[in-house]
């Protein structure tokens, strides 16, 4: 069975196989025909915070090619003294991936309370995907009640949900039902 990887730092080797991770501050964005990308500023990246210029973010973020917002988010373990600022970013980044309706991969690090809150204040138009989480089954379980996708848990019914929401809220627009079908469709045989 083959699978979208909705987050990878390097360009996989079939189109249409991953989202490739952009972090704004770090990389130089050159999307290559047949490639989606994901692009945010990680918390990692806080300190740049004075260098963020948010029209060309939004305006990237706009690209045809880039299906979601982030990595994005919050990490109590790096930059601690910078937290608020981190929080301004992440909600800066949220506020954009709504206007746009793309949804939100987030970088959590012991921020899951904080990022619940921002969650339970959103309009709720589209998915917030929780990279490489690995939280114990009760934190799991409440998560998902209230309806964040962990990217790491291999749930067919989340990965689906992903996929539904990617080809509802961008490709209608762009008329890329197509190609998705011809990826379920490949996906469901295999």
């Amino acid at each position: 069975m083959e699978l979208l990887d909705i987050h990878t730092h390097h360009l996989a080797e079939s189109t249409f196989s991953a989202i490739k991770n952009i972090r704004f501050l770090n990389e130089e964005f050159s999307p290559e025909p047949g490639r989606y990308y994901s692009i945010g500023i990680h918390p990692w990246d806080v300190e740049l915070e004075d260098e963020i210029d948010w029209g060309l973010f939004e305006e990237l973020a706009m690209h045809p090619q880039v299906l979601a917002v982030g990595e994005c988010g919050i990490d109590k373990l790096v930059h601690k003294e910078l937290l608020p600022a981190q929080e301004c970013i992440f909600l800066r980044q949220l506020g954009i991936a709504e206007r746009l309706l793309k949804p939100v991969l987030i970088h959590n690090v012991k921020s899951t309370e904080v990022i619940s809150l921002m969650k339970g204040r959103s309009p709720g138009l589209i998915p917030w995907i929780l990279h490489g989480f690995r939280g114990k089954e009760p934190l799991v379980c409440n998560l998902s009640d209230m309806d964040f996708i962990s990217h790491s848990v291999p749930d067919t019914t989340k990965i689906l949900y992903v996929l539904y929401h990617l080809t509802d809220c961008f490709w209608k627009q762009m008329m890329q039902r197509r190609i998705f079908m011809k990826f379920i469709r490949k996906w469901l045989i295999h």
